[in-house]
């Protein structure tokens, strides 16, 4: 049956089966080595073995190849082999399924199942670790040899710690085997050792130290660290240094591509370089001993895989063709051909990947047409709006409008859902074509001879219907957001739409895009923010310590810009960080739970993973040391303590209301002495695991057992020569003793009754008992006392389950639990005080404590007893502290205020000063545990302003969220993006950041934005990013120049001398916050004012964008901070700013912060790309395009060719440009002959929108012709060029 499920014994018993007999079945030879087994590998080529089987004692069940990377167990085997499902792979194994005539009946010989030893590789690689081995035996002519290593290549991070390495080993008599080696702990023994096994997937490149030290630098890629090495050296030698080209590659070749990171290469302009391989087609092939084409060899194959892996992440990708005329797997480690020439090769055979598959593909062979067949008579038009067409309304007054198709895939309005449908062949069924129409309209167009309708026939018409209207761009359908359709103002709230204001039906709009219906946006707002409400937020902005002061206006203008952003020309993002100093933080010594135990912040290191309360772990991705600072020791209603700077944010409780408060906010509720100060709190945590937590099978004694020993038992004594006496327990409750035998039950122990009412013996069936006394010695038990009794560490960081079981045990025998459901537990040990005080806290508990000292009489002397520790807990279900039944009855889960039990604060006072440390959490809730389980935080400001007030509109991501997340979430949804905690010190963070990097710089222009992404079904997407992120973090992952170009980063500060004090600072702002939060309509008042002046607020973005053009000498720097000073603008006025204005508003602030990394201009370089391109002329003469412009002049060119200014005029005008008044004219399309000199550029996608971007340029109103061709143009100044011997000169990039 096809959807039976397997019982798990059948799976198990197929697992089990023995995977060496298992493989020879299918003609594979294993051979012993050690206590693995070794052979060639079935699922690739190869000549020398790299396929191993490991073994245990009770087996070989798991295999892996370190050639193609193929790994997994029997049916692994099966289903890889056999190409079979895995349902029919484990009926093969243990065989209900008959073998298919290629596949042999394997002889299983089935083993018992046992816990499975797996070797996980530990990254970096420590310096504890030995020295490498560099040989391996192989049995080569039936005798086995030790082979050296002949080379080894050192993986290495982007900090320059060692991953592992591989080696390389030549064979006695040829060939070669290439292993990598990890360093690997066991998961059975927990061992740590060398081992040949891959690197962990994802897997690392090799050259990430050389990448992260080149942050600017080019990228080649190719086949083998071989390969990388000597072109790496080859560069260098030819004067191009790794500042400008490295050279990478990756492990496991061709076949591991999948399994490789390759986020590092980012942003990046990266080339790559296949091994000239020329190999035939195998011998089994149709065409066997033909020379397969280029597209089809090895290593083109390989690189066009790793294309397809960074296209959207790098900058730009090419691909370099081998050299002709060498042997077959030639690669940049071999012998270059006569007169080669490196650096000439690769600009004569570099190559745009996409243009390589064209050309390389076959022609598809010309079919014969099919006879023509009548078609079905044509349905109505008016009934399915098949008049629809560009320009006209996508709706009708039918069920459904074809709006046209892509390959296989045909696209459809469906009115009544008003979302559009992608159609395949597949979903030519019933059903399918119910989905677009009732069933009688389908009866009525395409009838049947039998019932129902001709689906064939409705088919047809649907295709041809689909072809007749042509390609369909997917671009065209809009989401929700802010849009710019024919000059009206769109505005798609997901179930409506708004054109110019007018409230209209998302199908009713006459436009040549589709505007889908989706979830609903918040309408809106009838009313309007006012100006006076505007400088408000302008005014709060202003409140927050910003190192520059522009900071406020940039982030106010970005919260009135950004749901309007789709509408947008330019979208300029912010990044909102606040550097060391600035942060939350806890002095070193202060301890923090992760699962390992406790450790220090000082200890705290990134990548550890920490505990927050939920009992769940989270990942440290930031680590910002603070300065020695003001520590305060905060003491707990419970008597628990710990330590924190009076800046750090904690979740607090006052009055019943929650929110995010500091130390010294905290501290001045306290000194209030009111209603308040009694009702701060912080929550308690859950039940926490401490230390990885073990289950009861790996201690020693069961833990309920245990507690009740400490409770009402004894541990014999210690004499001089050892220790003797019996571990007796004393009780007189069979209930207790009847449950502590029942779970002593299969262990080595047992209670044995003695010849003493109430007592009873802990022992066990060897003599005397040895084994238990053994047991307790080793717990440190022996001979102890009811005042010097304690809890071994082992029981305090066990599970959370026998944590409990321990805590029954002792609450059993010496707890209470009052008739009022009160709970308390009494001891004389000071030392087993402190440890059930722990053990209550650790699983989420409060417990305190108070003392008494009992006196009596002794032969008439009044005498002092021991002090006896008497300990008050609560639980949200206090239930878990008994099993006695008895005890059980006089507690239930409300006794104890269940739905309100916090950790109320007692007391705030500075404790000194020390070394503060500020850690990042990857946490939704940024809540971590520290001293004594209390639950701390940390956060950013992202919530409480920019989010608060543009709610429901944005989409707001925590700071694990990757590009293709964010990406997929909007689709074609023009929403801001708030991304917040968006740290990024682990490497794989850093790569994780940088392809959301990309995602942003594509996102701020129309010219760039265009975004191409593949489905899970296997279509393809292009659409364009149109959203405005804000981010938010501690430290500032900018790189390149494009992102810093692209981010406006708002950093905050301490607090400087003179200022209002922390406290004093943060209680005004989160007065100002309260009144955000405590006003619904703000937000949609806030979105209603940006809608209503988003006319004015165009033209503003003009007048402040050219005003901040000419103050920072960039128009690109114009573009970033004079759209935000628009948006600024907008809020604290209707009006239409004056250049004057623009630059009053602009000059009011400093702006070096904001302007130190700004250099050469993107459109700058566009321009120095064009005018220094080199033409050649009629005649082999060769000059630059700057060169004929200055001709066409009539300017002398020392060095040039000898042109009349006719003559230079006639050759640009072939190129598509034209000098003519004070204008150089180009064509809007870039003529064959400029594309063809500028195709290496990488402006050369977008050469247009990087030059419309320059000062004085602007669209040409009139028709021009070029070279006998009309087109319309566009215009830059002329003067600039005449002046300059080079416009935007700048060194070119190297070599590609």
């Amino acid at each position: 049956m096809k959807n039976e499920q397997l019982p798990p014994d059948v799976i198990d018993q197929a697992r089990a089966t023995d995977l060496v007999l298992l493989a020879e079945s299918y003609g594979v030879k294993m051979a012993k080595q050690g206590k693995d087994f070794f052979g060639l590998c079935p699922f690739h080529s190869e000549d020398t073995p790299s396929f191993t089987i490991y073994s245990k004692n009770s087996g070989p069940h798991r295999f892996h190849c370190m050639g193609c990377g193929a790994d997994g167990d029997a049916i692994q085997f099966v289903q890889d082999y056999e190409g079979l499902k895995f349902r029919d792979a484990v009926r093969r194994l243990v065989g209900t399924l008959p073998a298919t005539g290629n596949a042999p009946t394997p002889a299983a010989a089935h083993v018992p199942a046992e816990p499975e030893e797996v070797w996980t590789p530990v990254l970096p690689v420590p310096d504890s670790a030995p020295m490498t081995p560099d040989t391996i035996r192989r049995k080569i002519k039936g005798q086995w040899v030790s082979v050296k290593a002949s080379r080894r290549w050192d993986y290495r991070d982007a900090n320059g710690e060692v991953l592992g390495y591989v080696f390389r080993f030549d064979m006695p008599g040829g060939g070669k085997e290439v292993l990598p080696l990890v360093w690997a702990v066991s998961s059975l023994t927990g061992e740590m050792q060398w081992r040949w096994i891959s690197f962990p997937k994802p897997r690392p490149l090799y050259g990430l130290d050389k990448l992260a030290e080149n942050q600017n630098a080019q990228v080649l890629v190719v086949e083998g660290e071989k390969a990388a090495d000597a072109a790496q050296e080859l560069f260098v030698g030819l004067g191009v240094p790794m500042s400008k080209l490295v050279v990478v590659s990756w492990p496991g070749g061709g076949k591991a591509i999948k399994h490789v990171d390759f986020g590092a290469l980012g942003g990046r302009s990266v080339a790559l370089w296949p091994d000239a391989d020329q190999k035939p087609y195998p011998a089994n092939h149709e065409r066997a001993g033909v020379t397969m084409p280029f597209l089809e060899q090895p290593g083109t194959t390989a690189m066009l895989d790793v294309w397809q892996a960074i296209r959207e992440t790098a900058t730009s990708v090419k691909f370099v063709m081998p050299p002709e005329g060498v042997p077959d797997g030639w690669d940049l480690a071999d012998p270059p051909p006569s007169g080669f020439s490196l650096l000439a090769h690769i600009k004569s055979s570099t190559v745009d990947p996409a243009t390589l598959i064209q050309a390389n593909e076959p022609a598809e062979p010309v079919r014969p047409i099919d006879p023509v067949k009548p078609e079905a008579p044509a349905p109505r038009l008016d009934v399915i709006g098949d008049d629809y067409d560009d320009g006209e309304d996508v709706q009708s007054e039918g069920y459904f409008s074809i709006l046209g198709y892509n390959r296989e895939t045909y696209y459809v309005f469906q009115q009544e859902a008003r979302q559009i449908f992608e159609y395949t062949k597949g979903d030519f069924t019933d059903t399918g074509f119910i989905a677009l129409a009732p069933l009688h309209w389908w009866e009525t167009n395409f009838p049947s001879e039998q019932s129902g309708f001709s689906k064939k026939l409705a088919a047809n018409w649907f295709v041809r219907r689909a072809r007749a209207k042509g390609i369909y761009d997917p671009s065209r359908t809009r989401g929700r957001g802010a849009w710019i359709d024919q000059g009206r103002v769109v505005l798609h709230l997901g179930n409506t739409l708004y054109v110019d204001g007018v409230k209209t039906d998302v199908t009713k709009i006459a436009s040549r895009y589709v505007y889908e219906l989706d979830r609903a946006l918040p309408d809106l707002s009838s009313v309007a923010l006012t100006v006076a409400e505007g400088r408000w937020l302008l005014d709060v902005a202003k409140m927050f310590r910003w190192n520059r002061a522009a900071s406020a206006p940039l982030l106010a203008g970005w919260v009135a810009l950004a749901p309007l952003c789709g509408a947008m020309k330019w979208r300029p993002h912010v990044w909102i960080t606040g550097g060391a100093g600035s942060g939350k933080a806890q002095p070193h010594s202060a301890g923090v739970l992760t699962p390992t135990g406790w450790k220090t912040m000082g200890d705290i290191r990134v990548g550890d993973l920490v505990s927050t309360p939920d009992n769940g772990f989270a990942r440290v991705r930031g680590l910002f040391p603070q300065g020695v600072k003001p520590v305060y020791k905060l003491t707990f209603a419970d008597g628990r303590v710990t330590r924190a700077t009076g800046d750090h944010l904690w979740k607090v409780r006052v009055k019943h209301d929650w929110r995010i408060r500091t130390t010294d906010e905290m501290r001045e509720i306290l000194g209030r002495k009111t209603r308040a100060s009694v009702s701060l709190a912080i929550p308690l945590c859950e039940p926490m695991t401490v230390r990885n937590g073990g289950s009861a099978s790996m201690l020693p004694l069961h833990p309920y057992v245990l507690g009740i020993m400490l409770g009402d038992g004894s541990f014999g004594y210690a004499d001089g020569y050892g220790a003797s006496g019996t571990n007796s327990l004393t009780c007189f409750d069979p209930e207790i003793v009847d449950r502590a035998r029942r779970l002593l039950e299969g262990s080595d122990f047992k209670f044995f009754d003695t010849r003493v009412d109430g007592q009873y013996r802990l022992g066990d069936l060897s003599r005397y008992g040895r084994a238990t006394r053994q047991t307790i010695k080793d717990l440190r038990l022996l001979g102890t006392k009811s005042d010097t009794k304690f809890i071994p560490r082992a029981y305090l960081d066990a599970s959370v389950a026998d944590r409990i079981e321990l805590l029954k045990g002792l609450m059993d025998t010496d707890g209470h639990a009052g008739d009022g459901g009160s709970i308390s537990y009494c001891t004389t040990s000071e030392r087993l005080r402190d440890d059930f005080i722990e053990l209550v806290r650790s699983l989420g508990g409060m417990a305190s404590y108070s003392v008494k000292i009992p006196t009596y009489t002794y032969n008439g002397e009044k005498r002092t007893g021991l002090p006896a520790y008497n300990i008050n807990i609560r639980f949200r279900d206090p239930t878990i502290a008994f099993s006695l039944q008895r005890k059980l009855d006089r507690v239930s889960a409300d006794h104890q205020y269940a739905d309100c039990l916090y950790l109320n604060v007692a007391s705030i006072e500075l404790d000194g000063e020390e070394e503060c440390s500020c850690i990042a959490i990857d946490h939704p809730d940024r809540l971590y545990v520290t001293d004594s389980f209390v639950v701390t935080h940390n956060t950013s400001i992202l919530n409480e302003y920019v989010h608060a007030l543009i709610d429901g509109i944005a989409l707001f991501a925590q700071g694990n969220s990757t590009e293709a997340g964010i990406r997929q979430t909007l689709h074609t949804d023009a929403r801001p993006v708030l991304f917040d905690e968006s740290e990024s010190n682990e490497e794989k963070d850093r790569l994780r950041i940088q392809g959301v990097l990309s995602m942003i710089r594509q996102a701020s222009s129309e010219s760039a934005a265009l975004t191409l992404k593949g489905t899970a079904h296997g279509a393809s997407l292009n659409f364009h990013v149109r959203s405005m992120f804000a981010l938010a973090s501690i430290q500032v992952a900018l790189k390149h120049q494009a992102d810093m170009e692209r981010l406006a980063v708002l950093a905050l500060r301490q607090k400087r001398a003179g200022e209002d004090s922390a406290a004093d600072q943060w209680r005004a702002v989160q007065s100002e916050f309260a009144k955000i939060r405590n006003d619904e309509t703000l937000p949609g008042r806030l979105f209603r004012r940006s809608v209503d002046l988003l006319p004015v607020t165009m033209q503003n973005i003009a007048v402040f964008t050219r005003a901040a053009a000419e103050k920072f000498g960039s128009q690109r720097d114009g573009d970033q901070y004079g759209t935000l000073m628009a948006g600024a603008w907008s809020l604290q006025s209707d009006a239409l700013a004056t250049p004057k204005q623009a630059r009053e508003m602009l000059d009011a602030y400093d702006w070096d912060d904001h302007m130190e990394h700004s250099e050469t201009d993107e459109s700058q370089m566009a321009l120095g790309a064009l005018m220094g391109a080199m033409v050649s002329l009629q005649g082999g003469a060769k000059c630059t395009i700057h060169e004929l412009v200055m001709l066409a002049c009539g300017r002398p060119v020392p060095g040039a060719p000898e042109l009349t200014p006719t003559e230079a005029g006639a050759a640009l005008k072939r190129l598509g440009l034209k000098a003519e008044g004070g204008s150089l004219l180009l064509a809007n399309r870039m003529l064959p002959p400029l594309e063809e000199i500028m195709r290496h550029s990488q402006f050369a996608a977008d050469l247009r929108g990087q030059l419309l971007r320059l000062l004085g340029a602007a669209r040409y109103p009139k028709v021009i012709r070029f070279g006998g061709a009309l087109d319309r143009g566009y215009s830059i100044p002329l003067q600039p060029l005449l002046d300059e011997t080079q416009p935007g000169a700048a060194p070119q990039p190297a070599p590609f």
